[in-house]
């Protein structure tokens, strides 16, 4: 937070009007920096993500397949595997899409721009709240699908084997469940306070 308390720190500066407007642009060039930092955010997890996706459906069914001889269960398996990946991946790329075309245009003054790096903050925290539906649910029914189209049987789910994949499948998510939820609650919830606060102080 850094730059946050540098644009407190030049907006409490002195007040005559040339020191006014030095001030002025000295925190919108900070403003601007802060939302390229918070769009590069959103870009890493609308584009990683699905490519994440569609690899893990890919590796999949692609296992599945080099074992050869698969029977019609485990043919559709491997197809819904592949569906659900791509479509799951596609879901990502289209929100990405409708937000690019749908963004609100803000003046490109300095509460303009506050005012879209705000916006773009929620759009970032109301995505990593739902992290759990987007992809680790997906993520989850690709690793059940896999388990038939290698024609794993349901009584070896449950094997010594396989509850070590279990196990390790199910910490991997808590793991990416935990990190979601401390960067939520550290860097952009901060981020969102010390924004608003910024907001409220030039509106005010």
């Amino acid at each position: 937070m850094k730059d946050l308390e540098e644009m407190q720190a030049v907006w409490n500066a002195q007040d005559d009007k040339q020191v006014f407007e030095l001030k002025e642009e000295a925190v919108h060039a900070i403003v601007l920096r802060k939302a390229r930092c918070i769009e590069k955010g959103i870009d890493a997890i609308e584009l990683v993500m699905p490519a994440v996706l569609i690899f893990v459906a890919t590796v999949f069914g692609a296992k599945a397949a080099y074992r050869g001889n698969l029977s019609t269960t485990q043919v559709i398996a491997v197809g819904m595997t592949l569906l659900v990946g791509i479509v799951s991946a596609y879901s990502i790329l289209q929100s990405r899409k409708r937000r690019k075309q749908n963004r609100k245009t803000h003046p490109e003054t300095l509460l303009g721009d506050l005012d879209s790096a705000i916006e773009s903050n929620e759009y970032q925290i109301a995505r990593l709240k739902s992290f759990q539906w987007w992809f680790m649910l997906p993520m989850a029914l690709m690793t059940i699908l896999s388990f038939a189209a290698r024609g794993v049987r349901f009584e070896e789910m449950f094997s010594l084997k396989q509850a070590i994949v279990w196990l390790a499948l199910l910490g991997s998510f808590a793991l990416g469940f935990a990190a979601v939820t401390v960067e939520t609650r550290w860097v952009h919830l901060r981020r969102r306070r010390d924004l608003q606060s910024l907001r409220d102080k030039l509106a005010g």
